[in-house]
Protein backbone atom coordinates (compact mmCIF):
# COMPACT_ATOMS: atom_id res chain seq x y z
CA UNK A 1 0.00 0.00 0.00
CA UNK A 2 1.61 3.24 -1.14
CA UNK A 3 2.23 6.00 1.39
CA UNK A 4 3.91 9.38 1.01
CA UNK A 5 5.71 11.98 3.06
CA UNK A 6 8.80 14.10 2.48
CA UNK A 7 10.34 16.25 5.21
CA UNK A 8 13.13 18.80 4.72
CA UNK A 9 14.80 19.69 8.01
CA UNK A 10 17.69 22.18 8.47
CA UNK A 11 19.55 20.39 11.30
CA UNK A 12 17.33 18.49 13.72
CA UNK A 13 16.44 19.84 17.15
CA UNK A 14 15.49 18.32 20.49
CA UNK A 15 12.15 18.95 22.20
CA UNK A 16 13.70 21.86 24.10
CA UNK A 17 14.76 23.51 20.84
CA UNK A 18 18.49 22.84 21.11
CA UNK A 19 20.22 21.38 18.07
CA UNK A 20 21.06 17.69 17.85
CA UNK A 21 24.70 16.66 17.95
CA UNK A 22 25.63 15.97 14.33
CA UNK A 23 27.70 12.84 14.85
CA UNK A 24 25.19 11.41 17.31
CA UNK A 25 22.39 11.85 14.79
CA UNK A 26 24.46 10.21 12.05
CA UNK A 27 25.14 7.28 14.37
CA UNK A 28 21.43 7.08 15.17
CA UNK A 29 20.27 6.84 11.56
CA UNK A 30 23.09 4.39 10.73
CA UNK A 31 22.60 2.37 13.93
CA UNK A 32 26.20 2.78 14.99
CA UNK A 33 27.86 3.55 18.31
CA UNK A 34 25.41 3.40 21.20
CA UNK A 35 22.58 2.83 18.71
CA UNK A 36 24.04 -0.37 17.27
CA UNK A 37 21.80 -2.54 19.41
CA UNK A 38 18.69 -0.67 20.44
CA UNK A 39 16.24 -2.65 22.52
CA UNK A 40 12.45 -2.69 22.25
CA UNK A 41 12.32 -1.11 18.81
CA UNK A 42 10.46 -2.68 15.90
CA UNK A 43 12.71 -0.99 13.41
CA UNK A 44 15.59 -2.37 11.40
CA UNK A 45 18.39 -0.84 9.42
CA UNK A 46 18.37 -2.46 5.98
CA UNK A 47 20.87 -0.28 4.12
CA UNK A 48 23.33 2.55 4.71
CA UNK A 49 25.96 4.32 2.65
CA UNK A 50 27.88 7.58 2.36
CA UNK A 51 29.50 9.57 -0.41
CA UNK A 52 31.87 12.43 -1.18
CA UNK A 53 33.69 12.10 2.11
CA UNK A 54 37.01 14.02 2.16
CA UNK A 55 40.30 12.14 2.44
CA UNK A 56 40.91 13.36 5.97
CA UNK A 57 37.78 11.58 7.23
CA UNK A 58 38.64 7.94 7.86
CA UNK A 59 34.94 7.18 8.32
CA UNK A 60 31.72 9.11 7.64
CA UNK A 61 31.33 9.53 11.42
CA UNK A 62 34.69 11.31 11.53
CA UNK A 63 33.32 13.79 8.99
CA UNK A 64 30.12 14.41 10.93
CA UNK A 65 32.07 14.81 14.17
CA UNK A 66 34.26 17.46 12.51
CA UNK A 67 31.13 19.16 11.12
CA UNK A 68 29.76 19.41 14.66
CA UNK A 69 33.04 20.66 16.11
CA UNK A 70 33.20 23.47 13.54
CA UNK A 71 29.51 24.38 13.75
CA UNK A 72 28.78 27.88 14.98
CA UNK A 73 26.73 28.08 18.19
CA UNK A 74 23.46 28.80 16.42
CA UNK A 75 24.49 27.40 13.05
CA UNK A 76 23.71 24.11 11.38
CA UNK A 77 26.06 21.35 10.28
CA UNK A 78 23.70 19.38 8.05
CA UNK A 79 20.34 19.27 6.35
CA UNK A 80 18.18 16.16 6.44
CA UNK A 81 15.55 14.77 4.12
CA UNK A 82 13.32 12.12 5.68
CA UNK A 83 10.94 10.50 3.24
CA UNK A 84 8.80 7.45 2.66
CA UNK A 85 9.85 4.63 0.39
CA UNK A 86 7.38 2.14 -1.05
CA UNK A 87 6.79 -1.40 0.19
CA UNK A 88 5.64 -2.41 -3.30
CA UNK A 89 9.25 -1.97 -4.49
CA UNK A 90 12.20 -4.18 -3.62
CA UNK A 91 15.01 -2.77 -1.49
CA UNK A 92 17.17 -2.53 -4.61
CA UNK A 93 14.46 -0.57 -6.44
CA UNK A 94 14.03 1.80 -3.50
CA UNK A 95 17.79 2.37 -3.34
CA UNK A 96 17.79 3.14 -7.06
CA UNK A 97 15.10 5.76 -6.50
CA UNK A 98 17.08 7.36 -3.66
CA UNK A 99 20.20 7.42 -5.83
CA UNK A 100 18.22 9.02 -8.64
CA UNK A 101 17.01 11.74 -6.28
CA UNK A 102 20.58 12.34 -5.14
CA UNK A 103 21.75 12.69 -8.73
CA UNK A 104 18.91 14.91 -9.94
CA UNK A 105 19.19 17.30 -6.98
CA UNK A 106 22.98 17.62 -7.34
CA UNK A 107 23.71 16.18 -3.90
CA UNK A 108 25.42 13.14 -5.39
CA UNK A 109 28.15 15.27 -6.97
CA UNK A 110 28.31 18.39 -4.80
CA UNK A 111 27.81 17.45 -1.16
CA UNK A 112 29.13 15.04 1.45
CA UNK A 113 26.22 12.80 2.44
CA UNK A 114 25.10 9.80 4.44
CA UNK A 115 21.80 8.00 4.10
CA UNK A 116 20.16 5.05 5.77
CA UNK A 117 17.03 3.07 5.00
CA UNK A 118 14.90 1.77 7.86
CA UNK A 119 12.14 -0.81 7.57
CA UNK A 120 9.62 -1.37 10.34
CA UNK A 121 6.11 -2.74 10.75
CA UNK A 122 3.52 -0.06 10.02
CA UNK A 123 1.74 1.29 13.10
CA UNK A 124 -1.64 1.27 11.37
CA UNK A 125 -1.46 -2.30 10.04
CA UNK A 126 0.92 -5.07 11.06
CA UNK A 127 0.65 -6.59 7.59
CA UNK A 128 2.31 -3.55 6.03
CA UNK A 129 5.72 -1.94 6.36
CA UNK A 130 6.86 1.62 6.96
CA UNK A 131 9.99 1.84 4.82
CA UNK A 132 11.71 5.21 4.89
CA UNK A 133 14.99 6.95 4.24
CA UNK A 134 17.05 9.37 6.33
CA UNK A 135 19.37 11.43 4.12
CA UNK A 136 21.69 13.90 5.82
CA UNK A 137 24.17 16.03 3.90
CA UNK A 138 26.48 18.96 4.37
CA UNK A 139 25.31 22.13 2.64
CA UNK A 140 28.93 22.97 1.83
CA UNK A 141 29.23 22.81 -1.98
CA UNK A 142 32.42 20.86 -2.58
CA UNK A 143 34.95 21.68 -5.25
CA UNK A 144 36.62 18.39 -6.09
CA UNK A 145 39.54 20.14 -7.75
CA UNK A 146 40.15 22.09 -4.52
CA UNK A 147 40.28 19.59 -1.63
CA UNK A 148 40.45 21.19 1.80
CA UNK A 149 41.69 20.11 5.19
CA UNK A 150 39.19 19.64 8.00
CA UNK A 151 40.17 23.03 9.40
CA UNK A 152 39.48 24.89 6.15
CA UNK A 153 36.59 22.71 4.92
CA UNK A 154 34.08 24.20 7.36
CA UNK A 155 35.35 27.78 7.33
CA UNK A 156 33.44 30.54 5.62
CA UNK A 157 34.23 30.85 1.93
CA UNK A 158 36.82 33.55 1.21
CA UNK A 159 38.82 34.87 -1.74
CA UNK A 160 42.10 36.76 -1.98
CA UNK A 161 42.50 40.10 -3.76
CA UNK A 162 42.83 38.32 -7.10
CA UNK A 163 39.55 36.47 -6.69
CA UNK A 164 41.13 33.12 -5.89
CA UNK A 165 39.38 30.97 -3.30
CA UNK A 166 41.58 30.64 -0.22
CA UNK A 167 39.29 29.13 2.41
CA UNK A 168 36.08 27.18 2.82
CA UNK A 169 33.37 26.17 0.40
CA UNK A 170 30.25 28.12 -0.43
CA UNK A 171 27.13 27.19 1.52
CA UNK A 172 24.32 26.12 -0.79
CA UNK A 173 20.91 27.71 -0.21
CA UNK A 174 19.27 25.50 -2.82
CA UNK A 175 17.04 23.70 -0.33
CA UNK A 176 16.32 26.56 2.08
CA UNK A 177 13.19 28.20 0.61
CA UNK A 178 9.74 26.81 1.35
CA UNK A 179 9.27 26.44 -2.41
CA UNK A 180 12.25 24.06 -2.49
CA UNK A 181 10.47 21.66 -0.13
CA UNK A 182 7.35 21.76 -2.28
CA UNK A 183 9.46 21.08 -5.37
CA UNK A 184 11.22 18.19 -3.63
CA UNK A 185 7.93 16.62 -2.63
CA UNK A 186 6.63 16.94 -6.17
CA UNK A 187 9.86 15.56 -7.62
CA UNK A 188 9.87 12.57 -5.28
CA UNK A 189 6.22 11.84 -6.02
CA UNK A 190 6.96 11.86 -9.75
CA UNK A 191 9.88 9.44 -9.31
CA UNK A 192 7.69 7.03 -7.33
CA UNK A 193 4.73 7.34 -9.68
CA UNK A 194 6.95 6.67 -12.69
CA UNK A 195 8.19 3.49 -11.03
CA UNK A 196 4.62 2.45 -10.21
CA UNK A 197 3.63 2.98 -13.85
CA UNK A 198 6.60 0.93 -15.08
CA UNK A 199 5.37 -1.96 -12.96
CA UNK A 200 1.67 -1.50 -13.79
CA UNK A 201 0.92 -0.73 -10.16
CA UNK A 202 -1.00 2.49 -10.74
Amino acid sequence: MAHFYFENTPHGVRKDGTKLNTRTHAEYICREGEYAKMKDREEDLVFKTAGNMPEWADTPMDFWEAAELHRRKNGRAYREFRFALQEEFTLTENIELVEKLLTETGIHEQHAYTYAIHDKTAAFDAEHHNIHCHLMFSEKTMEKNRPLSAEKYFKQYAEDTKGNAVSGYRNSRQFCPKEATLDLRHHWAELCNTKFAEQDLT
